[in-house]
């Protein structure tokens, strides 16, 4: 699963694949420019996830 969604991200732009041909086979994904910019995008909305969970939290009666 993870592999089939590195390819999809891949044939996006959004990481680029390096294969090395050693032994046992080694493959590294990095992100491309394009995935930084999506990255960056993305970040406000995930820190305001992460303070929507804190919310939550602490609204949790404590047992």
């Amino acid at each position: 699963m993870l592999t089939q969604t590195l390819r999809e991200m891949e044939g996006d732009g959004l990481v680029h694949r390096e294969v090395h041909d050693v032994r046992p086979l080694k493959t590294v994904y990095s992100l491309t420019v394009f995935g930084r910019e999506l990255s960056e995008a993305l970040a406000p909305l995930s820190d305001w996830g992460h303070r929507r969970l804190e919310k939550l939290a602490e609204l949790q009666p404590v047992s």
